[in-house]
């Protein structure tokens, strides 16, 4: 039975203030999204209007004496690829911390808050997921599938980052116009 029904942003479910957190239980499949989904949910979280619906999740209360745990059983790929972009986007505005006043460097700082926050989601494979994972990440004997994937992987990170700089320089211009 459904309880409740929330319209929740992105930024309310990583927030650093919320009390809820947010897991995949190992029941659920394993990560399959690829290239031509990231770029749809990239491209949906960048080219469109602020309140924009990304999609549903839907969640079961499995209770916490700290908060509320929310397990995620229908929204998991979406979920794990949006932490997967904030930690991408975390990463790329790190290497910009010394240039940044006090107030973005707060901003960076509550963003990887609230990316430790919802760790669990990384660390709670499955024993089938941790095999995919192995398989398709650590084994060194497939050099073949390798190089192919590092050349496409190579020139999509190309592009992401291309679109993560562009987006870091529009907002320094938009920092700098609120200043002047």
């Amino acid at each position: 039975m459904i309880k409740t029904v929330d319209q929740t942003t992105v930024a309310d479910i990583f927030s650093i203030n919320s009390d809820k957190v947010y897991r995949i239980p190992k029941y659920q499949r394993e990560y399959t999204w690829g290239i031509n989904d990231w770029d749809a949910l990239f491209n949906d979280v960048t080219e469109n209007d602020y309140g924009y619906f990304l999609g549903s999740y839907i969640c079961v209360n499995s209770g916490s004496l700290n908060g509320t745990v929310l397990e995620v059983i229908d929204g998991q790929q979406r979920f794990s690829t949006l932490s997967l972009l904030l930690t991408a986007l975390y990463e790329k505005l790190s290497l910009l911390e010394s240039q940044m006043e006090l107030e973005d460097k707060t901003d960076l700082s509550n963003l990887r808050s609230e990316l430790a926050k919802n760790t669990d989601v990384a660390r709670d494979l499955t024993p089938q997921e941790q095999e995919a994972f192995e398989d398709r990440i650590i084994e060194e004997d497939q050099e073949e599938r390798r190089e192919r994937d590092e050349s496409i992987l190579k020139a999509e990170e190309e592009r992401y980052e291309a679109e993560i700089d562009e987006a870091v320089r529009l907002y320094q211009m938009r920092k700098a116009r609120e200043e002047y």
